[in-house]
């Protein structure tokens, strides 16, 4: 009798009607957890699911919370076939499918090789040699088989892939994810810029190609299968690729991938430009440390309403597990924690969202999104069950809380500087005062200041094998960076540009040839010809341009490969244009009181704020 109450209890909570008895196909009943819109992790001890064709069509929370034996409870769903009726054991419970933002399907027979190179060696080396390949049909299939396999077999149901530069075998990855039911992205990769071992395409090949492939993909007739615009990255495309591909992208309403995708080292003023245009960054935290390209700060990129996903971005990523992924960016916001002050890591709510949720995902602009809170009747949802053991650098890292403490300062020139007796940097250099504080450089620049790292230096650490060169994805990486930032605003110099010919227009070049050395680095500037542009190594070319010379020929000698000697003897022959006087600046000028000796009297004030005993001159 107490068996009988129990089932038409149940019976009466799910509303079960004939309609429901014809349509679903399978119920899974068991405990689940999902995030809502506003992350917020819930739990649920015992629901039941319904699904029909692979959608998910209804969900019923209201199952009791007695303790009913299987058997019981299967002859509550007796109108379905006792093989639809799934009840998950006690330890197993449901989540949302897992939702890979970001992997390479070509690169998993490279899974674990190649870390002790950094990401431009590592494509040369391992990564281009393998996806050459994929030329041949067999090897794909076998290859494009087993990733589907082994992804959907660990839990992602949804996945934006990297294929390789040809079209027809990537149409291969696409049939693979359509047979076996994943929701795939898979993207035709595109490069054109010319490369030694011929892999890469024409401009016209790659547009061809990249067509062909669409209308291939659209011929499979799979709902959940789209093709994707891959333009590989900025190394490998020009911008008439890049502009190409971006009016098929809008004139068949597809999705773009690759452009924007790990996001490390991006400015504010960039993350306001991607939140404008609702663009996304994938944050692929296991590639990001294997190939030492930072550690990306999740959480600065959220507080700037910036999307962000989740990815693998195999094989520059150990592992093709959504799960590792999640304890990767776990760990990467715990090593941030301690690498800055007021610092609120990733809690594991956070990252279950973006491995489940998707915002950032091309799937949620096409009116799909990951987990369970927004899903009505008919979105089609993955649905995993759990059991218990089962390159470069760029610049404008945010700055932290330090900077907006009050600045205190300690020189006379930094005193001077606040009060507003000192008006301008011009009146500084005339005076050839030495500057001892980098605030001093910000109170005149501020925000239009702008910063790069050229490079991190290894450091050696003593160990029992003796010593050990490591690289430097640890605390001491971002103490080094501040150290070379306030470095740098201390060593700020003027430059003095002039004209090749004719003074007309701004001046757009060095005044004249000099020489700047450093080590066995010798670099000498000669100005050029308007619209000649700077005709120089990288190196070079990026200091010269961030010191607003527009139009110089360089040339360079010795041991050129130590970056550090070259940028600095590139810097020292800058440091030199206000080292000589042209006829043009011989002018006579007035003699006038230096700044200590025109505010003697005022600096011999006390201050609010305090004068440490021993100052600074």
């Amino acid at each position: 009798m107490k068996v009988a109450k129990i089932f038409a209890s149940v019976k009466s909570q799910l509303h079960v009607s004939k309609k429901y008895h014809t349509m679903f196909r399978q119920v899974f009943v068991g405990p689940l957890i999902h995030t809502d819109e506003n992350e917020k992790l819930i739990a649920k001890e015992r629901i039941a699911v319904f699904v029909e064709d692979g959608k998910i069509v209804d969900i019923t929370e209201n199952l009791p919370k007695n303790h009913i034996s299987e058997s019981e409870l299967k002859h509550v769903f007796k109108h379905f076939q006792p093989n639809d009726v799934t009840i998950l054991n006690d330890g197993r419970f449901m989540i949302p499918g897992l939702i890979d933002c970001h992997t390479h399907a070509v690169q998993f027979p490279n899974l674990g090789v190649g870390y002790d190179k950094y990401l431009l060696d590592w494509l040369e080396s391992y990564t281009f040699p393998l996806e050459t390949k994929y030329a041949d049909a067999k090897f794909a299939e076998q290859a494009y088989d087993s990733v589907v396999k082994r992804t959907i077999g660990i839990g992602t149901t949804t996945a934006c892939y990297f294929a390789s530069l040809y079209g027809e075998t990537t149409t291969i990855l696409a049939e693979k994810a359509a047979k076996l039911g994943q929701r795939a992205f898979v993207g035709k990769v595109n490069m054109n810029i010319p490369r030694d071992d011929g892999y890469w395409e024409s401009t016209e090949k790659s547009i061809e190609d990249t067509m062909a492939f669409i209308e291939s993909v659209e011929r499979i007739g799979s709902p959940l299968v789209k093709p994707i615009i891959t333009p590989r990255f900025a190394l490998s495309c020009n911008m008439e690729l890049m502009q190409k591909l971006a009016k098929i992208a809008k004139a068949k309403d597809l999705h773009i991938q690759t452009i924007l995708a790990h996001g490390v080292h991006l400015e504010d003023s960039e993350l306001a430009i991607l939140k404008e245009h609702g663009t996304a960054i994938i944050h692929c935290p296991s590639s990001n440390i294997y190939l030492k390209s930072g550690l990306c700060d999740v959480q600065r990129l959220r507080a700037n309403h910036v999307k962000v996903g989740l990815g693998t971005d195999v094989s520059g990523g150990a592992s093709y597990s959504m799960l590792d992924a999640m304890r990767s960016a776990l760990l990467v916001s715990n090593c941030l924690s301690m690498m800055k002050d007021d610092y609120t890591p990733l809690s594991y709510e956070d990252v279950f969202h973006m491995a489940t949720m998707a915002d950032a995902a091309p799937a949620a602009r096409g009116g799909f999104r990951g987990g369970f809170g927004s899903r009505g009747a008919g979105d089609r949802g993955g649905l995993r069950g759990r059991g218990r053991g089962g390159r470069g650098r760029g610049r404008g890292r945010g700055r932290g809380k330090e900077d907006s403490k009050e600045w205190v300062p300690v020189t006379k020139l930094g005193r001077l500087v606040r009060d507003g007796k000192i008006q301008s940097l011009e009146h500084i250099y005339l005076f050839s005062l030495p500057i001892k504080e980098y605030e001093i450089i910000d109170k005149f620049l501020g925000p239009d200041l702008k910063d790069e790292v050229l490079k991190i230096m290894p450091v050696q650490k003593q160990t029992r094998a003796g010593q050990r060169t490591r690289f430097k994805c640890s605390k001491e990486v971002a103490t080094a960076i501040r150290g070379a930032i306030i470095l740098a605003k201390l060593s700020v110099v003027p430059v003095r540009r002039g004209y090749w010919g004719n003074k007309i227009g701004k001046p757009h070049t060095v005044p004249c040839k000099v020489t700047g050395k450093c080590g066995s680095v010798q670099v000498r500037l000669i100005p050029a010809p308007r619209g000649t542009g700077i005709v120089s190594a990288p190196v070079p070319k990026k200091l010269l341009q961030m010191a607003g010379i527009e139009d110089c020929y360089t040339s360079a000698r010795g041991s050129t490969c130590t970056l550090g000697n070259f940028a600095k003897a590139t810097y020292a022959a800058i440091a030199k244009t206000y080292a000589y006087l042209t006829p043009d600046l011989w002018k006579e000028q007035a003699l006038a009181k230096a700044p200590y000796q025109e505010f003697a009297d005022y600096l011999s004030k006390t201050h609010k704020g305090g004068v440490r005993a021993a100052e600074v001159v």
